[in-house]
């Protein structure tokens, strides 16, 4: 399921002779989740760790819109890891191992994420509460 934002503004003219509506201009506005900042937050599972994966979901925000089978940049702490996400399951990224085998990165961590559509980078940090 994709939620899309949709914005209609009608100009409309109404005839009190004919009680009758004509529509003079009108504007359709819609904001697909490319055009929403991609941030979530994600809570890193056993699997995650043990696998050198990230499993965001299919139906989340970043999950929707990240393409599959792609080669993309996952960034932490200032250092980038190349990554891939898989081929037939969305919101799920590949090749992590070397991020996830950092020692303050464990089981039960709370991440932060922001995808770039455009840079096929994922900016990955621990929130303030976390810390």
């Amino acid at each position: 399921m994709l939620q899309l934002s949709v914005n209609i503004n009608l100009e409309v003219l109404f005839d009190e002779d004919t009680h009758t509506c004509s529509i003079k201009n009108q504007a359709v506005q819609v904001q697909t989740p490319y055009d929403l900042p991609l941030k979530m937050e994600h809570i890193l599972g056993v699997a995650e760790k043990r696998y050198g994966i990230f499993t965001l979901g299919s139906k989340s925000v970043i999950g929707q819109v990240l393409p599959r089978d792609t080669d993309i940049t996952v960034i932490f702490e200032g250092n980038s890891y190349p990554a891939h996400t898989h081929k037939t399951t969305a919101g799920r990224i590949d090749r992590l191992s070397s991020l996830l085998n950092l020692q303050h990165l464990h089981v039960n961590t709370r991440l932060a994420y922001e995808y770039n559509v455009d840079k096929k980078e994922l900016l990955v940090s621990m929130p303030k509460s976390s810390l």
